[in-house]
C-alpha cells in the first residue's frame, strides 16, 4: 500500500513553515486500497491515513522516514474516493524520533486525529530510496 499511496495520492500543496505540517490531497477512486473496503461504499482505510501523514511529514522534512509507533489513531468520519482531504498538524523532533500530531479534515468535518512516532529510514543496500509524495503533483 505504501508505494501505491506515494505514487497515486494527489497532493495539491504541502506547507513549509516551522514545525507545522500542512497538505491538501485526494485519493483516486481506482486505487487498490478501496478493493474490499468496502464494497458498495468505498472509504479510505485508517492505515492509509497513517501512511498519508507519514508521507507528508517525510516530504515536509526532506528525509526518508519510517513509522516506528502509532501513539493514537482516532477516525471519526469517512473519506470517500475523490474527496479533498486537508492534513494539518505539528512536527517535533525528540532525539532520533519525529513526533507528528495531525488532524485530517474533509470539507468542514474532522475525519481523523493521529499521533505518530517516525524514525529515519535506513538506506536500502542497492542505494534505492523509499518513494515519497515529494516531487509529484505540485508538491
Amino acid at each position: 500500500m505504501h508505494s501505491e499511496i506515494a505514487e497515486r495520492v494527489r497532493v495539491a500543496m504541502c506547507g513549509e513553515s516551522g514545525e507545522t505540517l500542512e497538505a491538501e490531497l485526494r485519493f483516486d477512486g481506482d486505487m487498490r486500497l478501496f478493493e474490499g473496503h468496502f464494497p458498495g461504499e468505498p472509504i479510505v482505510p485508517g492505515v492509509a491515513q497513517f501512511e498519508v501523514v507519514r508521507s507528508v511529514a517525510e516530504t515536509r522534512l526532506g528525509r526518508s522516514l519510517a513509522l516506528a509507533r502509532v501513539v493514537r489513531g482516532k477516525f471519526t468520519g469517512k473519506i470517500a474516493p475523490g474527496e479533498t482531504v486537508r492534513v494539518t498538524g505539528t512536527l517535533r523532533e525528540e532525539g532520533s524520533d519525529v513526533v507528528v500530531q495531525a488532524v485530517l479534515r474533509c470539507a468542514s468535518r474532522d475525519v481523523g486525529r493521529v499521533k505518530l512516532v517516525l524514525r529515519e529510514r535506513e538506506p536500502l543496500a542497492d542505494g534505492a530510496g523509499a518513494e515519497t509524495l515529494g516531487g509529484r503533483d505540485g508538491v
